[in-house]
């Protein structure tokens, strides 16, 4: 069944069948019809998140058992409800001991079962790599490590590894023979001849085979003493003989122990990003697919899932031809399927017709609302007060662009070496271009993956679409700009290759299978250069860095949030909505706080000298230009974006203030890290981290900084008011607009959440059940819902405002009062007309406010403040409607050849209405 509405779980450790089972009632009540679950197959031991799936046909057993997810889906079922599952094709979980596919794969190497399971270059240019995978998980170089000792040898069930730390390295079966040569008693020894014997059996399944065989005599003859033989070996692992024979030993492997450092230029086997313990799926194989998906495809055959979420889709090889299969292998199982796919689209950019999906996940939804709600006439007055005080002066797009650079040379080079290495291979099949040198073609590629305008192009054997002829050129076109070579000639070649511009049928082959894997690089340096780097160095405005925005773009005009609602509407109206995810950046209500400050310039130019007078004494000394630098500037709209409600009054609480500190101080390091200036994950500055650690803990000490701590508190409280009105719209045009709506764990009420690990705190179910309760307790007495409303307008920092909305148009959804191909965006006449956005959804009415601080400063703006605005609605438009959420009678006038509606009516109890004909 298609989706009305979806709430992500989280699933963990923590947090299992069992838990989620029990919360079920409580999101039925709220209007839920689908459980949106983060991902439940078999991760490694102790994810919090899921991703790292070592086991795709099994369920994770620390989230529970197979009887406890029946008895959730039992739960939803007798609730009437759904779930979806947030599946991931990409990659899985590599190193550790846990992963049977990849210990196979580094047993047999090329040979492996699943040799074409994972992406791994078995050919690279580096002969020492040839039929070997690297595995760049050792702490250090791994000469260091053998001198250490710290590779040590293992015996279990007849096979014998090197163990490092949590990592297993598994022994091909004839390396035992290194291993069993010096080995007592003779009985044991006899068995090197065996092992190494193996080396000379041509066929791989025989070989295989007779490894097995092998393997089970040796533990049922010879177990106890092969197990002894082991330890004395690894006994001796630090001396100059135990080295040697350990050094011996890895030679013979299909695996070659590195550095993690040395990952980035070599590595051979494709990643999920720049993480080298999650390595890339070959979707692309029939075998792959099947055996991934064996367990999913069951659990929709036999009615407990209903749909997919599709992690980075943009990751595969061929995600168009992924997603049909997809589709049509739940058509044979004659279960339809919801599936929509984690997508990043560029601002110009729309999910093409070819996608046969419902959606994507709505990011760019997300981004839209929140832009409605940043004030783009200030856009020059705030970018000058970012300058000023940040001192970072260049655009978005060179920030971008210097980020993608960096990625490329840093994290990804090895990806773009091997894909220079592939263009040159290309280039001297041909005698037009076996001239272009190797440094040439890499320096195009290097500036056409930089310029790219999108993700990725999708590109396949059945040609180039339009949209992607456009986007290749225009990228080519660019990077051509940035290099002083003047090899034009050598982008020429580039573009050919990247369109499929040949009529030789062995060329054809060739540029496509490296313009597929071009477009598997491009995605994962735009994620890492964009969002993960350039995201965090340029931050002139927080709520703008989200994922799937653009921060260069100030704001989101009405017409285009209209014109985004409307073909939503028409191509995907079962699309996700989103304002809130588990990888947002920001928490939805931060970012609904924060777009405040883009009507304030003037006021948070003062704001910030102010702050920065006060704290002046917090700097560290080594970096006493901090202020000049963009991680001050990004303290201060953390600290009052996430400031937290309960301390918006009273007397500041120690106890909540160090709570605060704490959270903020690790989100600062990470967005330092990511930034990569100053700081990084691959190597962290400690001086610098230290140095910031100790200006946010005293800058949000109640002993040290009480000051700074009432000037934020204040100015937190100032944009209250326009920060609710903001909340309250954002939640009604998501649950209204053509689409999904998601509401992420715990979101229904305040979500001040940063980034995750932030956003996967705890979630007091219990907390929203009971308000729900008495809210329902409440209409069900017989009390107005003016009544109800207006109670909780008074009382709204403790949530159930927001939550009393969500829940009242959630379940008036279950009702289709509106179709859900029906839109048409209104515009406002009057003074105030630019602070409303308003649409129809057949007859019914929505409106809310936008930039309220400008309309009505430091209140909610309700009533007369929308002094003469009106809607126009067209001929036979119904002259009286009902507000669902305040049961108030609305009437409109008559007016020429339609209908009048002020908004000062329709607005008068709350800053949003959803008005019903009567």
């Amino acid at each position: 069944m298609t989706p009305r509405a979806t709430y992500r779980l989280q699933l963990h450790a923590g947090f299992g069948f069992a838990d989620a089972t029990a919360v079920i009632p409580y999101l039925a009540s709220l209007g839920i019809s689908h459980v949106y679950a983060s991902p439940y197959l078999k991760a490694r031991a102790g994810s919090t998140h899921g991703y790292d799936i070592v086991d795709h046909g099994a369920l994770n057993p620390e989230i529970g058992t197979p009887a406890e997810f029946e008895a959730f889906v039992a739960a939803l079922r007798a609730h009437g409800m759904g779930h979806i599952l947030d599946f991931v094709p990409n990659h899985m979980g590599v190193g550790g001991c846990d992963n049977g596919w990849w210990l196979d794969l580094l047993t047999w190497g090329p040979d492996s079962h699943y040799a074409d399971y994972f992406d791994v270059d078995w050919e690279p240019l580096r002969p020492q790599l040839q039929g070997k995978v690297m595995l760049p998980f050792l702490g250090r170089r791994y000469g260091e490590v053998l001198d250490a000792g710290e590779l040590r040898l293992r015996y279990a069930n007849g096979a014998y590894a090197l163990q490092y730390f949590e990592h297993c390295f598994p022994l091909t079966p004839p390396s035992y023979a290194i291993v069993l040569e010096r080995a007592e008693p003779a009985d044991l020894r006899a068995f090197a001849r065996l092992f190494g014997a193996l080396a000379d059996i041509p066929n791989r399944d025989e070989r295989r085979d007779a490894a097995s065989s092998l393997q089970r005599l040796l533990d049922e003859t010879q177990g106890a003493n092969a197990g002894a033989h082991a330890a004395r070996l690894d006994a001796d692992r630090a001396t100059d003989a135990g080295q040697a024979l350990v050094a011996r030993v890895v030679e013979a492997q299909h695996w070659r122990p590195t550095s993690w450092r040395v990952a980035g230029e070599e590595i051979n086997y494709r990643r999920f990003f720049d993480i080298n313990g999650l390595a890339a799926l070959r979707m692309e194989h029939a075998a792959t697919f099947a055996d991934t998906h064996a367990l999913v495809f069951s659990l929709i055959e036999r009615g407990l899932l209903d749909g997919l979420r599709l992690d980075h889709v943009d990751g595969l090889f061929d995600p168009l031809g992924y997603c049909d299969l997809l589709h049509s292998r739940a058509e044979l199982l004659h279960q339809p399927m919801y599936l929509v796919v984690e997508k990043i689209l560029a601002p110009h950019e729309e999910l093409r017709e070819r996608w046969h999906v419902d959606g994507t996940t709505g990011y760019e939804f997300m981004n839209a609302v929140t832009g409605l709600f940043v004030d783009a006439r200030n856009e020059a007055a705030f970018t000058r007060v970012y300058q000023r005080f940040a001192g970072d002066r260049a655009t978005f797009e060179e920030v971008a662009r210097a980020s993608k650079r960096l990625i490329l040379v840093t994290a990804l080079a090895g990806e773009r070496n091997v894909l220079a290495l592939r263009l040159d291979r290309i280039a001297q099949r041909d005698l037009r271009t076996r001239d272009f040198t190797l440094g040439a073609l890499t320096r195009a590629l290097f500036n056409t993956i930089v310029a790219f305008p999108v993700y990725r192009t999708y590109v396949r054997g059945d040609g180039v679409s339009e949209e992607d002829r456009r986007h290749v050129s225009w990228a080519i076109g660019r990077a051509a700009t940035f290099d002083i070579s003047g090899e034009r000639d050598v982008y020429d070649f580039l573009q050919r290759v990247l369109l499929l511009e040949s009529d030789d049928p062995e060329m054809h082959r060739r540029y496509l299978d490296f313009t597929m894997r071009f477009q598997q690089l491009t995605s994962p340096v735009a994620a890492k250069g964009v969002e993960d780097t350039a995201f965090y160095r340029s931050v002139r405005l927080l709520p703008l860095n989200e994922v799937g925005g653009d921060p260069g773009r100030f704001g989101t005009p009405p017409a285009e949030f209209h014109r985004q609602n409307a073909r939503r509407a028409a191509r995907r109206p079962n699309a996700m909505l989103a304002t809130a995810t588990h990888d947002a950046k920001l928490g939805e209500d931060v970012r609904a706080r924060l777009a405040v400050l883009s009507e304030l310039p003037t006021e948070w130019r003062a704001a910030l000298a102010r702050w920065s007078r006060l704290n002046r004494r917090h700097r560290p000394r080594a970096a006493a230009n901090l202020s000049a630098q963009t991680p001050e500037y990004l303290l201060y709209q953390t600290v009052v974006g996430a400031w937290p409600i309960e301390l918006l009054e009273g007397e500041l609480d120690a106890t909540a203030v160090t709570a605060f500190a704490e959270r903020v101080a690790a989100y600062l390091v990470k967005a330092s890290r990511e930034a990569k200036l100053q700081t990084s994950w691959a190597h962290p500055n400690e001086a610098f981290e230290s140095g910031l650690d100790r200006l946010v803990r005293g800058v949000l000490d109640l002993e040290r900084s009480r000051a700074f701590l009432e000037a934020v508190r204040a100015f937190a409280r100032e944009l209250a008011p326009a920060a609710l009105t903001n909340t309250l719209a954002q939640v009604v045009l998501k649950v209204t607009s053509p689409g999904v709506p998601d509401t992420y764990q715990g979101a229904e009420l305040w979500d001040l959440a940063l980034v995750d690990p932030d956003n996967r705190r705890p979630v007091d179910f219990a907390l929203r059940a009971r308000a729900l309760r008495e809210i329902d307790d409440r209409l069900a007495a017989g009390t107005p819902r003016a009544d109800v409303v207006a109670d909780l307008l008074r009382t709204w920092p403790d949530g159930r405002l927001k939550l009393y909305v969500l829940t009242t148009l959630l379940r008036r959804r279950a009702e289709r009062t509106w179709p859900d191909d029906a839109y048409l965006g209104l515009t406002a006449r009057g003074s105030a007309a630019e602070h409303a956005v308003a649409f129809a959804r057949g007859t019914t009415l929505v409106v809310a406010t936008r930039l309220p601080q400008t309309l009505a400063p430091g209140v909610v703006p309700l009533g007369s403040v929308w002094a003469d605005a009106a809607l126009r609605l067209g001929e036979g438009s119904p002259e009286s409607y009902r507000d669902l959420l305040t049961d108030a009678t609305v009437r409109a006038v008559p007016a020429g050849d339609g209908v009048t509606l002020r908004l000062a009516d329709a607005l008068a109890v709350l800053p949003v209405a959803v008005l019903v004909s009567l």
